[in-house]
């Protein structure tokens, strides 16, 4: 397993809208429901997966994004979270130093 990125993203509805707690994702292909090799994001150090379409809700609901470290490491998530069907690439960020 590989550790990729971080999700995280802003509490909506509130007067003062407050950062979420940031989480740690870590990619593999070793995953049950990991598909044709593109893999799947574990969050934290559970064994709970985060899907695309979990992900484009809370980009919806609370602007949620995911941060990496490279352009090779984005182009892993936006696959695993099948970004281009749940247009949420945008959501997927290189994070600058």
């Amino acid at each position: 397993m590989e550790w990729v990125a971080t999700f995280s993203g802003l509490r909506s509805g509130e007067t003062n809208p407050g950062r979420l707690s940031t989480e740690t994702l870590r990619w593999t292909t070793n995953h049950p429901q990991s598909s044709y090799g593109l893999g799947v994001l574990i969050r934290g150090n559970s064994r709970d997966i985060l899907d695309g379409m979990s992900f484009a809700l809370m980009v919806g609901r609370f602007g949620a994004w995911i941060e990496t470290d490279s352009e090779e490491t984005s182009a892993k998530v936006r696959d695993a979270l099948v970004t281009a069907v749940t247009g949420t690439a945008e959501f997927i960020k290189v994070a600058k130093a």
